[in-house]
């Protein structure tokens, strides 16, 4: 896409990878679906040849199926995590499961990308614990989300930083949905305010 800035070529790859996932192929006499995954790379931002830039766009490909598949994914060299991050400071309901009890809690969130949320927590969790989210994203009806704890950072006694991978496309569609336009929304909005060179 020349001369396209990686905002609006995400816009449009989303919109491509959901005309695939909707539509209805005949295979065998069987209606077939198709998901695709993308890697969105850009010129000269992330690359100075077509070699290095078909490598980044591929290296984002992977992450995206990493996440779960049917999802595009920009790349970033100046980030170590996978996906776009948009600041949300919203609350957030925080539900841990356990064997023996069900603990929950209310804080705020940092952070969210299409590959999981990034909250404040006043104790640490242990990586690897599953836990679901409740969270308004526009406003609406809240959203559940079920995640792992991936990343723990300590900033003092109460004082800690949550990250929980969530594959969005393995819950719910709507929810999906809804983080995606999110995204997208305030990803449109971020390189809108961004001074002109």
């Amino acid at each position: 896409m020349p001369h396209t800035p990686k905002i609006n070529g995400l816009v449009l790859s989303e919109r491509i990878r959901e005309r695939v996932s909707n539509l209805k192929l005949d295979f065998e006499k069987r209606k077939v679906s198709v998901t695709i995954s993308g890697g969105l790379a850009s010129f000269p931002e992330n690359a100075q040849n077509a070699t290095d830039l078909t490598e980044c766009a591929d290296s984002a490909l992977y992450f995206a199926k990493g996440a779960g598949k049917n999802q595009i994914a920009l790349f970033s060299s100046h980030d170590r995590r996978r996906f776009q991050r948009i600041d949300l400071d919203r609350e957030i309901q925080v539900r841990e499961f356990d064997i023996t009890d069900c603990k929950v809690n209310n804080t705020k969130t940092k952070d969210i990308s299409i590959g999981g949320i990034l909250f404040k927590n006043s104790y640490p969790l242990d990586l690897g614990t599953t836990i679901q989210l409740k969270l308004n994203l526009n406003e609406g009806r809240p959203i559940d989300i079920i995640g792992t704890v991936a990343r723990v950072e300590a900033f003092g006694p109460e004082d800690y930083d949550i990250g929980v991978m969530s594959a969005f496309i393995e819950i719910e569609k709507e929810v999906k949905n809804e983080v995606s336009a999110y995204l997208i929304k305030h990803l449109q909005l971020e390189n809108n305010n961004k001074p002109k060179s």
